[in-house]
């Protein structure tokens, strides 16, 4: 997984992977235990799931789209939990 010292600058790389369809930079986004659900319902589990499932919409029905995010709600986790 890639670290980042500030939430925008993932935010930002998120962006930039999707944007350009590199599924295999999206996939270093992620922690080994990451799930992501995309904007069609399909549930990827772990980088590698990520990366293939990605792989799959990019070549497919994502041909064409792009993101923009201009927008973050940011939660701290902690040990404790979240604050």
């Amino acid at each position: 997984m890639t670290a980042f010292a500030r939430s925008q600058d993932l935010i930002d790389a998120f962006a930039v992977a999707f944007n350009s369809r590199d599924a295999n930079a999206l996939g270093a986004l992620f922690t080994e235990d990451a799930e992501l659900v995309n904007i069609r319902g399909a549930r990827m589990r772990r980088p590698e799931g990520i990366v293939e499932g990605q792989a799959r919409s990019f070549a497919g029905p994502l041909i064409g789209s792009r993101i923009t995010l201009d927008s973050i709600d940011e939660l701290r986790v902690t040990e404790e939990g979240h604050t």
